[in-house]
């Protein structure tokens, strides 16, 4: 428990520091002990090549030389806070050295090692001032003997006089040398020495650090409607700013240091060798949105300024939100990652009882990501996906997980429980998969993350030896349109009481989505003239959900009996099919969606906020594989279609609930069946059914863990 304690006073500061507008506009998120101390161990281990060989098989050479290196160790964290993660880094620096004099004969004196390293090697830099005073304590009390200063800054967030607006550590995105007017500005030193505060700037800062490790602020203008109204307070950005000029210069600054990131990074994304569906992205108007970065918040702006500042064969470490995996707005993080890195390491938790954050004072779904700065790619090079069953919850399983980890292990145990699954993934599936890295950490359960990635490939489902073939494609290929989104339906019409020529679909409560079939239950009039031709242009029948919640829901696709638009969900236009009527393929099209394959496609496509609380934007929905109806047999597409008839009025379970093997749900059953029988007539319902039984018991698993 003591160990838990170490960033007490930071706990309390962050949890009573200012109001709920200062809270969010700085992103007070902190990194818990026992994450911080699983990612510094990864980092370490990476940065030195302990990775890819143990302190116990070092030669005398290699000791000297690993000696040597640690003494010369630059570490950095641009938005430090009261310090977690600057600590932590040199928690795994000082195992590391007590390691090496425990098994080899080495002659240095450790505890200078780490006083140095404290005083030149280890630099923070944070926008609140109470927090560097923190974080320059904690590391002063971490050290083995008395610290004369720290390299802790208060960096300056507003309107320089002269200057312009000044958005603290990201102005190092430029650099700061030659600028002129910043004395004051530029950063506090937060040291404990008897000569504290003193106007040294960055000016004394290195070019590059050995690893740059954060959990940087990530803010947007969204969210907490509800509290922030309470309380009278600004939910926009830099919204705890009380001068209305000053905080449009800072937006404004910010939009101009994110085009400028924007464009670097499609310009690097363009030189990876990508697939062509995947290469697209940056080409298809229709995709676009893939390279908007604004809604990806100020954790991609400083994921970019890590890699501006960090050495070759040096080390990022970042805690950042989880759709960095699989976000549409972090697509050119992730290309940035690809091409500038080797994905190390990246840690997701399915750990419904203990969280699926790594930050305090939230409750976001985290990933811990662990990357090593190289220009040199083989498509071999390995990425580790750890999806943690149960997160540590002392500093010591931290290590003994992050050890299991190094070494190589496909399922981590520490103290006698199993605590994550392991997938390992080669370069070239990241690059073929780069719109959804998602997908490799989609299910606590390794058999089924590799049964559906099979399916998606192969387009096969292997039913008891029987190859079923599956025809997919990317639904961007089906579709006519696909829309409106909530901001577009609220700008565009407006709900009535009476009847119009403009049914709606209204609401996304549970009685909405029950069953496959859905009828409009409510009516709009267009605002404006232009209200009508969206309506005209973007009604239909197929109905896909943005937001969902696993736990709630119980189909993921509708069909309409009208043409509708809705203010909660997106609707689909397909294109036409030769020889198929639009009706049965529809039909067909919202069969294939619940059947289980199609629920797990929705679940690996996933955009995830909150565990089981989760979105698929309309970009996300083009690019998700769907049955390929132009591929089959008009006949089958027909019978898809009768199926669809059969089970449409029929109200499945809660999804979690569908997949009991002792009490499976009788319409989940009934929708599997029918699409294989369909698909495979000479299948028997024996082999299907033990089929199915199997795959239940997968999907089960996986949910009963997650959610």
């Amino acid at each position: 428990l003591s160990l838990l304690k170490r960033d007490f006073a930071g706990r309390i500061y962050h949890t009573v520091s200012g109001t709920l507008a200062h809270r969010k506009g700085f992103a007070t998120y902190y990194t818990s002990i026992p994450a911080a101390e699983m990612l510094a161990t990864l980092s370490v281990a990476v940065l030195l090549g302990l990775d890819r060989k143990p302190i116990t098989k070092l030669d005398e050479k290699e000791v000297k030389a690993l000696v040597d290196r640690i003494k010369k160790l630059r570490v950095a964290d641009f938005a430090c806070g009261s310090g977690t993660l600057l600590v932590a880094s040199f928690n795994a620096l000082d195992r590391v050295l007590r390691t090496l004099r425990f098994y080899h004969d080495i002659d240095v004196d450790v505890d200078d090692i780490e006083k140095d390293l404290v005083e030149k090697g280890i630099y923070g830099m944070d926008a609140l001032r109470y927090a560097t005073q923190i974080a320059s304590i904690n590391l002063s009390l971490v050290a083995p003997s008395t610290i004369k200063r720290t390299n802790v800054y208060t960096v300056y967030l507003g309107d320089i006089p002269n200057v312009g607006p000044w958005l603290g550590s990201l102005e190092l995105i430029h650099g700061l040398k030659g600028v002129k007017g910043l004395e004051g500005f530029l950063g506090v030193a937060s040291n404990v020495a008897e000569n504290a505060s003193t106007s040294q700037g960055f000016l004394a800062m290195p070019d590059q650090f050995d690893l740059v490790i954060m959990n940087p602020p990530f803010t947007r203008a969204t969210g907490r409607t509800k509290q922030f109204k309470e309380q009278g307070a600004d939910k926009s950005l830099f919204g705890f700013i009380p001068d209305q000029k000053v905080k449009e210069k800072l937006v404004q600054r910010l939009n101009e240091i994110r085009e400028e990131a924007r464009d670097e990074m499609i310009e690097i994304a363009k030189g990876l060798r990508l697939p062509k569906d995947i290469a697209e992205i940056l080409t298809d108007k229709e995709l676009r949105e893939y390279l908007n970065i604004g809604q990806a918040g100020e954790g991609l702006l400083f994921l970019y300024l890590a890699y501006k500042y960090v050495k070759p064969g040096g080390v990022v470490a970042f805690v950042i939100p989880k759709n960095v995996l699989s976000g549409v707005s972090w697509f050119l993080a992730r290309a940035l990652l690809a091409a500038k890195f080797h994905v190390k390491y990246v840690i997701t938790s399915s750990d419904s009882d203990n969280g699926f954050n790594f930050s305090e004072s939230t409750g976001l779904s985290e990933v811990l990501i662990v990357a090593q700065r190289t220009d040199e790619h083989n498509d071999h090079e390995e990425t580790v996906f750890v999806n943690l069953l149960r997160k540590p919850t002392s500093y010591l399983d931290a290590i003994v997980i992050a050890n299991n980890v190094l070494d190589g292990d496909d399922v981590v145990r520490a103290s006698d429980r199993e605590y994550a699954v392991i997938k390992k993934v080669e370069r070239s599936e990241l690059l073929e998969n780069l719109d959804n890295w998602g997908i490799f950490a989609s299910f606590p359960v390794r058999e089924l993350v590799d049964m559906v990635i099979d399916m998606m490939n192969t387009g096969i489902i292997d039913v008891k030896g029987h190859r079923v073939t599956t025809p997919l494609t990317k639904m961007i290929d089906l579709i006519e349109s696909i829309g409106v989104d909530a901001h577009q339906f609220h700008n565009s019409f407006a709900v009535v009481q009476y009847r119009t020529p403009y049914p709606i679909l209204y609401s996304g409560k549970e009685s909405v989505r029950e069953k496959m079939a859905v009828s409009p239950n409510a009516y709009a009039e267009p605002k404006t003239s232009k209200g009508g031709e969206l309506y005209k242009a973007k009604s239909g029948r197929i109905v896909l959900p943005d937001r969902i919640s696993w736990l709630t829901t119980h189909v993921v696709a509708m069909y309409s009996e009208q043409p509708v638009v809705s203010n909660t969900f997106y609707v689909v236009r397909l294109r036409s099919i030769k020889d198929i009527t639009m009706e049965d393929a529809e039909k067909a099209l919202v069969l294939w969606f619940n059947t289980t394959w199609g629920i797990l496609t929705a679940l690996l496509y996933r955009e995830e906020t909150y565990g089981p609380w989760s979105r698929v934007k309309i970009s996300q929905w083009k690019l998700i594989p769907v049955l390929d109806i132009r591929k089959l047999d008009k006949g089958v597409v027909k019978a898809l279609a009768k199926a669809f008839d059969v089970l449409s009025q029929e109200k499945p379970r809660r999804i979690p609930d569908q997949f009991d093997v002792k009490n499976v749900d009788r319409v989940r059953l009934e929708i599997d069946k029918a699409f294989l029988k369909t698909l495979a007539p000479e299948l028997n319902e024996k082999e299907i059914e033990e089929y199915l039984y199997d795959l239940y018991r997968y999907v089960q698993a996986a949910l009963k863990i997650w959610v």
